[in-house]
């Protein structure tokens, strides 16, 4: 079972990383630029690489003045 279980966290890490993403976003339209932030390095942590999450950190820095 859990090793099982550690798989499907790999498998599922991306819609995770999306639902931080999301987050981010939903701060980001409320100005919780803090809050968006944290949510955004999160998304990050778990998908370094992605451009789209890279770019909505650039913009909350620069909306937010971080």
């Amino acid at each position: 079972l859990g090793i099982r279980c550690a798989r499907d966290i790999r498998e599922n890490s991306g819609m995770i990383a999306r639902s931080f993403y999301m987050d981010a976003l939903v701060e980001l339209g409320a100005q919780k630029f803090k809050r968006a932030h944290n949510s955004i390095n999160k998304a990050l942590d778990i998908s370094p690489d992605n451009t789209e999450y890279k770019n909505l950190k650039v913009v909350i820095k620069e909306r937010g003045n971080l």
